[in-house]
């Protein structure tokens, strides 16, 4: 879902990846058939061949009144589901709005922003990775610029839920990482922890 000014970003928009992206859609969210398991694929003409082996071990079938019901959605178009959000983002707002009056609960605003992190690793698993940053919603990216060689593929990425500035990333065998400015620049911490498995943040009283 997205809501406020956030915008959603597909790789299949990018000009030029048309002939190596796959698209996968779901009407389990984008018209509320959850559990109707209907979807669709959009993929390369020259990946039919492949794509059609992948289908021939799934044995499933979508109940004929959900495909109905799906050309239905479609056909409609965007408009039914542009006006069901309305309803969302109000019991969005309600939430937010009795979360907030909760002590020592911080309620983030997940609108979002250009920014994208991702992680990967550069050889075995356990053997050393990269963290890397696209400040165009995932279409290009470049190396975050983390200092020294991680000693493994780095597991979390936590920003700070009141002060999005606030960066700590963790590679799985303990190293961490902190940044004060968003992700452009960076301090590695003097002790290392054991296996890092997920970034917790402790809200404050």
């Amino acid at each position: 879902f997205t809501y406020g000014e956030a915008r959603h970003f597909s790789a299949g928009s990018i000009p030029g990846s048309a002939g190596h992206t796959i698209s996968l859609y779901s009407l389990s969210k984008a018209y509320g058939f959850a559990s109707w398991r209907i979807g669709w694929m959009v993929f390369p003409t020259h990946l039919e061949s492949a794509m059609r082996k992948v289908q021939d071990t799934i044995l499933i079938c979508s109940p004929v009144i959900s495909q109905f019901a799906a050309i239905g959605a479609l056909q409609n178009g965007r408009a039914y589901a542009q006006e069901k959000l309305k309803v969302i983002a109000e019991s969005r707002a309600i939430a937010q709005a009795a979360l907030g009056q909760l002590d020592g609960c911080v309620v983030p605003r997940a609108d979002g922003d250009k920014t994208v992190f991702l992680t990967n690793g550069n050889g075995p698993p356990g053997s050393t990775g990269r963290l890397l940053r696209s400040r165009d919603y995932g279409a290009t990216f470049e190396d975050a610029g983390l200092p020294g060689t991680l000693n493994s593929t780095p597991w979390t990425v936590a920003t700070h839920p009141s002060d999005p500035k606030l960066i700590f990333v963790c590679s799985n065998l303990g190293q961490a990482f902190r940044s004060t400015d968003g992700g452009e620049s960076w301090t590695r911490l003097a002790r290392e922890f054991g296996e890092v498995r997920s970034t917790i943040w402790q809200p404050l009283p």
